[in-house]
């Protein structure tokens, strides 16, 4: 098993707070996690048995399983979201450090009190938790960051029957479909549109779906963990701004199978290759962010003439904020021309050029009068620079 970076923040949130919650997209080991950290009684609900006693008769599944234990984790807890106020009633009566280990695979839990309640998010293992140097950049981006049972690198067949299980499985419980193959349809249309600003119509209209209905289906993605909407930067510095969302997958791995890439070779000259980059990379760091608790946040800048800063990074300093804008390039060399969107930023924004970042697909490292060059390989070194 990877070890996962996430677990010391677990041990401190269940030894603070009654509800640790955790999400993550199915695969992402939460419960092989908090079961060989956490000495708990498990309870799965996605067994009929414990799920229909939790949804009939609440009361009768907490005496059998917490009150008589003192210490429970709940897999699959939003299957049955009527134990929520039970859990709560027994929070307030005992309100003891590590009562409950809530695990979901959507992306929100609701009623829990918050006062009460610790959020975690657990997504699929990052480029740093895998530490496989001896990966290429398109093996990375074609296997993603899963592992198999084994924890060894999962052939296409791997992420067909992952998908196999979201479309036949985890969709019906969310949504009733007359046509399930519309979606699926969708689904692959968003893979082609990573990288993208959001175009609901767009994508709706090439799956033969509403614009609306392709606005609940990206959203069921999102709830799901499949992809993930990176916001746009709200200051425009004298500028019309784009103001819509871009789309990324949190696996890339995913990603190449919706769009039918067969081998990491394909990725050397693949239409898709920039985007897809780009998707490793972000993805990446809202990993570590969510891994190591940082306070970061992400978003992308982007004006009506297409001028664009493809990540900037809202963290904290000794003065308060920095932002730090970063450019992902796919190439394996830089050129002069790489530097262009960040020398534009820095004008419009009046930002010191040394806090500017490229990240590449090449493996050298140096400083630059514009800023620093990091290789896809340490990456997370872009929170902690200059």
């Amino acid at each position: 098993m990877i070890e996962r970076k996430i677990k010391t923040l677990l041990i401190q949130s269940v030894a603070k707070y009654p509800v640790t919650v955790i999400t993550g997209p199915i695969n992402s080991e939460k419960s092989k996690l908090v079961r060989e950290t956490f000495d708990y009684t498990y309870i799965t609900l996605s067994d009929l048995h414990s799920r229909t006693l939790a949804v009939n008769d609440p009361v009768a599944f907490m005496h059998q399983h917490y009150y008589l234990t003192g210490s429970l984790i709940i897999d699959d807890i939003h299957l049955a979201p009527e134990l929520v106020s039970h859990l709560n009633k027994a929070v307030l009566e005992r309100p003891l450090p590590g009562s409950f280990i809530l695990l979901s695979a959507r992306n929100h839990l609701a009623g829990l009190i918050a006062e009460h309640t610790q959020h975690h998010t657990l997504l699929p293992p990052s480029l740093s938790e895998i530490d496989n140097l001896e990966q290429s950049v398109e093996e990375a981006i074609f296997f993603g960051s899963y592992r198999n049972a084994e924890g060894a690198l999962p052939d296409r067949s791997w992420h067909t029957a992952y998908l196999q299980r979201f479309f036949e499985r985890e969709l019906p419980r969310q949504l009733r479909l007359t046509r399930p193959e519309s979606f699926i349809t969708f689904t692959q249309q968003c893979a082609g549109a990573i990288g993208e600003v959001v175009n609901h119509s767009r994508l709706g209209d090439n799956c033969g779906v509403s614009h609306n209905t392709a606005r609940l289906w990206l959203k069921l993605l999102v709830d799901n963990y499949l992809v993930f909407l990176l916001e746009p930067h709200q200051e425009g510095y004298g500028k019309r701004m784009v103001k819509t969302p871009k789309l990324y997958f949190y696996d890339t791995g995913l990603a190449c199978a919706l769009l039918g890439v067969q081998t990491p070779t394909e990725l050397i000259s693949h239409y898709h290759r920039g985007p897809l980059f780009e998707s490793l990379i972000i993805s990446d760091l809202i990993k570590e962010r969510h891994n190591e608790a940082q306070d970061v946040e992400h978003s992308f800048w982007r004006d009506k003439l297409g001028n664009e800063v493809d990540l900037l990074v809202d963290e904290s300093c000794e003065n308060g904020r920095l932002l730090r804008p970063v450019e992902i390039k796919p190439g394996k060399t830089i050129s002069a021309s790489n530097f262009d969107g960040l020398i534009r930023w820095n004008k419009l924004s009046g930002s010191d050029a040394s806090k500017g970042t490229i990240i590449y697909a090449g493996d050298d490292e140096f400083d630059h009068p514009m800023g620093n060059i990091i290789s896809w390989r340490h990456r997370t070194g872009i929170v902690a620079a200059g």
